[in-house]
């Protein structure tokens, strides 16, 4: 099968965009809802992301960790 990607327009663009807005959103929502805590770092062990579960855990405010 052979598809076309060069001649997307301005429609598939925006639809791309509302695409991943949706699928941030519902990442968000799962990440702060989750019951169990929930901490990401990066490679070099820099915390990016900690939810609320994490912060009642480790008795810590995001803002205190991240980075």
């Amino acid at each position: 099968m052979i598809e076309n990607v060069g001649n997307w327009g301005p429609h598939d663009e925006k639809n791309r965009e509302q695409a991943l807005k949706c699928s941030e959103a519902q990442k968000r929502a799962v990440f702060e809802g989750a019951l169990d805590a929930v901490i990401s770092m990066d490679h070099e062990g820099r915390v990016l992301e900690f939810n609320p579960a994490a912060e009642k855990m480790f008795g810590k405010p995001r803002y205190e960790v991240i980075g």
